[in-house]
């Protein structure tokens, strides 16, 4: 991950987003190598920030 911004708040949001997208690819590829045998289970609401 390398996110260069020309502010500290672009850079935030910069890396908020990518983060987000690389759990997203992460729980996509989970949910693949589990074949349909798993259960989704919500422990946290991360978009409350």
């Amino acid at each position: 991950m390398n996110c260069q911004e020309s502010s500290r708040d672009q850079l935030l949001a910069s890396l908020k987003t990518t983060l987000e997208e690389a759990l997203e690819f992460n729980r996509q590829d989970a949910i693949n190598a589990a074949n349909g045998n798993y259960q989704e289970e919500k422990i946290a609401d991360c978009n409350s920030a």
